[in-house]
C-alpha cells in the first residue's frame, strides 16, 4: 500500500515538473526569438544599415515621444504629447516597431493516467514438486512434472511446457545424486530421467 502512494507522490511530482519544464522552454523559445530580432536589430544600426527603423522613427515622429523628426538641429524630441502617453496606442506602435507578437502561454494537456490492471499471476510451488517426486519416485521425470497439478495451473499449454521444463532441469542440476539419466527419450522428446 505505502509503495502505491508513494508512485502516485513519485507520478505527481514528475508530472509537475514536466509542466514546469514546458512552461521553461516555451519561454526561452520566445526569448530567444526576441533577442535573435533585437541582435539582429543592434547589429543593423551598427553597422549604419537602419535604414528601414529610421524610416520607421521619423515617419511617426509626431505620435512617438521617443523618435526624432527632420529637426535643422537633429536633436532628439524628449516630451511626450499627452496623446503619447495613450497606453494602448503607444504599445500598437512599439509592437509594429518590433513586430514581436505576444504569445499565449500554451497549456500543456491534461495527463490521463489509465488504471493499472491487476494481472493474475500464477507461480509454480517448485517445493511441492520436489515432495511428490521424492514420495512417487517416477521412471519418467519430464513426464511427471508436466502432468504434475502445480504445473496444469497454467492455462497456456507453451507457459505449461516451459515451466515443467525449468522444474525438470532445476531437479537434474540439484538433485544429481537422486537422478539417474538414461540413454532413451520420453514422450515429449526428452531424454529420460529416473529418480532412484
Amino acid at each position: 500500500m505505502d509503495v502505491k502512494i508513494d508512485m502516485q507522490r513519485y507520478s505527481e511530482n514528475l508530472h509537475k515538473y514536466i509542466h514546469r519544464l514546458n512552461g521553461f522552454i516555451l519561454r526561452t523559445k520566445q526569448r530567444k526569438e526576441q533577442n535573435n530580432k533585437i541582435a539582429a536589430l543592434t547589429q543593423k544600426i551598427m553597422t549604419h544599415q537602419a535604414v528601414e527603423l529610421d524610416a520607421l522613427l521619423r515617419s511617426n515622429h509626431e505620435a512617438l515621444h521617443h523618435t526624432f523628426g527632420n529637426i535643422k538641429r537633429h536633436k532628439i524630441k524628449t516630451l511626450p504629447a499627452s496623446r503619447d502617453l495613450e497606453h494602448e496606442r503607444f504599445g500598437m506602435l512599439v509592437g509594429q516597431l518590433f513586430s514581436l507578437q505576444p504569445q499565449k502561454a500554451v497549456k500543456a494537456p491534461p495527463t490521463t493516467y489509465k488504471p493499472l490492471e491487476v494481472e493474475k499471476r500464477v507461480v509454480l510451488n517448485y517445493q511441492k514438486v520436489l515432495e511428490d517426486i521424492q514420495k512417487r519416485k517416477p521412471d519418467d521425470l519430464f513426464a511427471f512434472i508436466i502432468e504434475h497439478d502445480e504445473v496444469k495451473k497454467f492455462e497456456d499449454d507453451a507457459q505449461r511446457r516451459s515451466e515443467a521444463f525449468k522444474a525438470f532441469l532445476l531437479t537434474v542440476s540439484e538433485q544429481r545424486a537422486h537422478t539417474n539419466i538414461l540413454d532413451e527419450f520420453g514422450t515429449h522428446h526428452i531424454r529420460r530421467v529416473a529418480w532412484i
